[in-house]
Order: structure tokens, then C-alpha cells, then sequence
């Protein structure tokens, strides 16, 4: 059985700090099937003491937006 690529996900993360030393971490979420691929870009709610908060929030913000796709199909 052969996947259909229009389903492919991937989830881009890429954090920064902010001029205070807190840390933010954006998302995108590409669609594959579509050239260029569909995208959704955001970010968690906030900003973070450590690097690893912000990618953890950034990680779980885009795989809510991802399992909501999930459900509405």
C-alpha cells in the first residue's frame, strides 16, 4: 500500500530569544501534496525562562492545531 503524499505533516520549529533572555519558539506547519507546500505559522502563547519550555510549548500548540485536521476529516 502506497501513502498518499497529501497527507504528509511536518512540523518546523525555530526558536529565538528575546531581548529580555526569555525564549519563543514559532511553529509552521507545512501540508505536503501542494507545491509550495501549504503552510501554517504561529506561536505559543507567551514566553519562556528555558529553550526547552518554549520548544515543548511551541511542539504541543502545533500538534493541537494537527490532531484538529485529524478530527474535522
Amino acid at each position: 500500500m502506497r501513502e498518499d503524499p497529501s497527507n504528509f505533516r511536518t512540523i518546523r520549529l525555530t526558536p529565538g530569544q528575546e531581548a529580555d533572555g526569555r525564549w519563543r519558539c514559532q511553529y509552521a506547519i507545512l501540508e505536503g501534496g501542494s507545491t509550495p507546500p501549504d503552510q501554517r505559522v504561529g506561536y505559543p502563547e507567551g514566553t519562556f525562562a528555558t529553550l526547552t519550555e518554549a520548544v515543548a510549548a511551541a511542539k504541543n500548540a502545533a500538534q493541537q492545531i494537527v490532531d484538529s485536521f485529524k478530527a474535522a476529516a
